[in-house]
């Protein structure tokens, strides 16, 4: 039995477009210190069609998820071993993205730090357009608010990874959170689990993710928590891909609970060294009097591979809110610029990995 490690988001080991573009695998943990990183810049030009009318920023040598990174590990005997990462994005502060330290052996590993959560984990290798405008935590992960609460980092975070069997994989953290609301309270928590399965052409994972008091994400402190629970699959045949996700986040904002369920489908065909994907998500309104806040998000484009280390895409990407829907693109940065307001971006990157 072995222990899959899924906690480098914004690395080869686990952003699928620079896997797409590059065909990197996992570097492996040694005994000595490894450098590793990646160069992510784009050139976007997006429309957020605010109230005044159509408003396009054009935007070129934007950053994309670069990051700098120190892997290493010591092999501790009896079968255990010791491992770090320290990874940093280009422009922030040392150790600025997943951040730890851990403990391998047969039982499984345990890794404390800042992290991806198994709940982000679970589905991210089946993100086409991770770390883009075309990202689809625009719909997956967000409330009906458009805050993305569920597909974070986390900080102060211990989890447990269990060993890979006949490809399935448990995965559990918990995470302290920051209480912003009540001054003295100290015993707010989120909870993040996953049961993942990955052999051969089959992938699949179901998620739940719990906060008890305020927000994981880039939402607005809550000290009333949220919940939300995932369940997906992907499965290649040829040159082919295809891939489902459907989600139900449920959010208290201390006035009503608000639940919203929504999906995302993707395919994707290589054809030599392009590949081509069309990922389609729908967020259903929300059971809040008055509703009329779903969105949809489509995204097409395309990656070429110059050589296994560099590339480049292209693609569109447009999200159609409904009349109190915020929905943003989130992986690119823009957000709608009020309810109803619809936003779209196109972008042209450049990948290189070292």
């Amino acid at each position: 039995m072995t222990t899959r490690f899924h906690f480098r988001r914004r690395t080869a080991a686990s952003a699928p477009i620079l896997l797409a573009i590059t065909g990197l695998t996992t570097p492996a943990l040694a005994d000595d210190i490894s450098i590793y990183g990646t160069m992510h810049y784009a050139w976007e030009v997006a429309n957020t069609h605010d109230a005044t009318g159509d408003t396009t920023d054009d935007a070129t040598g934007v950053n994309h998820a670069s990051v700098l990174g120190f892997e290493g590990s010591e092999d501790l005997g009896d079968g255990y071993k010791a491992f770090f990462v320290i990874e940093s994005d280009i422009g922030g502060n040392l150790g600025s993205n997943n951040s730890f330290v851990g403990i391998d052996g047969e039982f499984g590993a345990i890794l404390l730090g800042q992290m991806d959560t198994p709940y982000k984990n679970a589905t991210i290798d089946w993100n086409v357009w991770g770390d883009t405008s075309g990202d689809y935590i625009a719909i997956i992960g967000a409330d009906a608010a458009g805050n993305n609460n569920f597909d974070v980092l986390a900080p102060q975070a211990i989890a447990y990874i269990s060993p890979e069997l006949d490809g399935l994989q448990f995965a559990i953290a918990r995470i302290a959170l920051k209480d912003t609301d009540t001054p003295g309270d100290k015993n707010d928590v989120a909870w993040s689990t996953s049961l993942t399965y990955d052999n051969g052409p089959l992938s699949a994972a179901i998620a739940y993710e719990s906060h008890d008091g305020d927000t994981l994400g880039l939402g607005s402190t809550d000290a009333f928590g949220e919940d939300a629970w995932r369940i997906g699959a992907q499965y290649s045949f040829g040159d082919s891909t295809v891939a489902v996700v459907y989600e139900d986040i449920e959010h208290d904002d201390g006035t009503a609970r608000q639940s919203r369920a929504a999906y995302w489908l993707s395919f994707t065909q290589q054809v030599g060294n392009d590949t081509f994907n069309i990922s389609y998500a729908r967020a259903g309104d929300s059971d809040v009097a008055g509703g009329d806040d779903g969105a949809r998000q489509l995204t097409l484009g395309v990656q070429h591979a110059f050589s296994e280390r560099t590339g480049i895409y292209a693609l569109y990407s447009t999200v159609d809110n409904d009349r109190n829907a915020q929905y943003g693109l989130a992986g690119g940065g823009f957000a709608a610029s009020g309810p109803g307001r619809d936003v779209d971006a196109f972008s042209f990157g450049i990948v290189h990995s070292f």
